[in-house]
């Protein structure tokens, strides 16, 4: 870890505003999302010195265009001792990776027809969106239809088309 950066908010809604822009703003990672009580909620984030800086003065600019209230505190610690790490193990916390993973093997099944081979069968086709399906017939070299012409069929034409391409194959 080379920089730890802390914003205290009043509310879980400046929080996650906190959290958006710190987050859109630099490269940095949400650490923990800790409720300290009272209605305080404290956000951390780590990364480079100079990215953790540049994303705590946003986020907290954004809180106090919220409101004079919700800004509670904001502190950046410069390449902080290993052993305070464990007193951000947070187990909610681990799940954000876990579930952008979970985004990205999401975007890997769409690719998947690109890279399947021949043989589609309808019920495969059916349920899959419009502009899935036109990925799948840019995909195919024996089908020789343009962009234009691709853009003006129905669903049902172009799973025909890809169904007969298969069977031509």
């Amino acid at each position: 870890m080379q920089a730890l950066g802390l914003i205290e908010t009043n509310g879980l809604i400046a929080a996650i505003e906190s959290s958006d822009v710190m987050l859109k703003t630099a490269e940095v990672d949400l650490v923990s999302k800790e409720f300290v009580g009272g209605g305080l909620v404290t956000v951390s984030v780590v990364g480079d010195v100079g990215a953790v800086k540049t994303a705590v003065d946003a986020g907290a600019s954004a809180v106090e265009q919220l409101g004079d209230n919700f800004l509670v505190s904001k502190h950046v610690i410069a390449r902080p001792d290993s052993e305070i790490e464990p007193l951000l193990d947070d187990p909610k916390a681990k799940k954000i990776p876990e579930e952008i993973v979970e985004e990205d093997s999401v975007e890997s099944k769409e690719e998947t027809p690109k890279e399947k081979p021949i043989g589609f069968k309808p019920e495969e086709l059916e349920p899959k969106r419009i502009a899935e399906l036109r990925k799948i017939v840019k995909t195919k070299t024996n089908l020789n239809i343009s962009d234009a012409d691709l853009q003006k069929m129905s669903k049902k034409q172009i799973i025909t088309e890809i169904l007969n391409s298969d069977k031509e194959g």
